[in-house]
């Protein structure tokens, strides 16, 4: 399982954004939030 990029927790298959192709996964809506906001951020 992927790591959260935004809290570092382990990610859940079923909360998903993508950017630039790439899929991320979140613990939580709160983080996937925090990402869409600004991924640029949580993708360096």
């Amino acid at each position: 399982m992927a790591t959260d990029p935004v809290c570092g927790m382990k990610g859940n298959k079923d909360i998903e954004s993508e950017y630039k192709g790439k899929k991320y996964y979140f613990c939580c809506e709160h983080c996937r939030e925090e990402f869409d906001k600004n991924p640029v951020k949580y993708t360096r």
